[in-house]
């Protein structure tokens, strides 16, 4: 299985991409052959002015899912919201064409990380969110790329981006500590370079 359930849906390596690229990145993990089933719910109880949110997303079975159960199996985690917020999240949800539960999921995911890394922030991009150094253009995964073509050197990378060495540092630690996300962030990249060169030279093959 690849990806990350962060910016791309875990899938298996064998998947049509047209399988798993319109997908939430943390819906169920896309198998090779059977029919994935969605089993995110979400269960609202409204009580004394308040909405009791239950957020329960649930891995799918498939041909390459079981391998991964431990791996993927999420926690339930229940959150008290009034009910503004509750109809603030299902209208958002519906706007962005998205379960409250799994949008919900990602404001929390979001938001740990950003309290965890202030300097970074998250931002919609094709097909999931990206992280990036905040107020650049730069995602995380590419300022990794561009500190390895430098030989690790941190302050050449800073000089590159007009950044202070503390930031890029500081965004080294986020992809250390998520290395599968930037991995299928520079594996979709990577990917998609060599799709754009193969429509120009139908015969190229990867190496």
């Amino acid at each position: 299985m690849v990806g990350d359930g962060f910016t791309v849906v875990l899938h298996c390596e064998a998947a049509d991409d047209s399988r798993y690229w319109d997908k939430e990145p943390d819906a169920s993990p896309v198998g090779c052959g059977r029919r994935d089933m969605d089993q995110e719910r979400a269960e609202q109880l409204g009580k004394a002015g308040e909405t009791r949110a239950r957020i329960d997303a649930n891995p799918s079975s498939g041909d390459c899912v079981p391998r991964m159960a431990n791996a993927t199996k999420a926690v339930p985690v229940s959150l008290r919201l009034t009910h503004q917020e509750a109809d603030e999240l299902v209208s958002l949800a519906a706007l962005r064409h998205e379960k409250p539960a799994s949008i919900g999921a990602r404001f929390v995911r979001e938001g740990v990380r950003r309290a965890r890394f202030p300097a970074i922030e998250f931002r919609d991009g094709d097909p999931a969110r990206v992280a990036y150094l905040a107020g650049t253009r730069w995602p995380v995964w590419m300022i990794v790329a561009l500190v390895e073509e430098l030989g690790q050197d941190l302050e050449r990378a800073a000089e590159h981006l007009q950044r202070p060495a503390a930031l890029v540092r500081l965004a080294l630690t986020y992809a250390a500590a998520y290395p599968e996300e930037i991995k299928a962030a520079r594996d979709l990249a990577a990917r998609r370079d060599f799709e754009g060169l193969q429509r120009l030279v139908p015969n190229l093959e990867p190496l």
